[in-house]
């Protein structure tokens, strides 16, 4: 199943919201794989994609909660 950034981007943007309001600065992309309900095949595909548009918040091997 192919990622839709129009879907992904938002649900993002709404659990790194409530991640930093509990003081969490990293995660990794498993993690995110989980709370956003994806599958771990589409893991790779979520990492390419959180890279590709914001690879300022890509600090190998962890993705960085702005």
């Amino acid at each position: 199943m192919k990622l839709d950034p129009a879907t992904v981007l938002p649900q993002l943007d709404e659990f790194e919201n409530e991640a930093r309001s509990h003081g969490v600065t990293h995660t990794t992309f498993r993690h995110l794989t989980e709370v956003l309900n994806l599958s771990g095949l589409q893991r790779d595909d979520l990492r390419r994609l959180l890279i590709t548009s914001r690879p300022e918040r890509y600090t190998a091997p962890l993705w960085r909660i702005a």
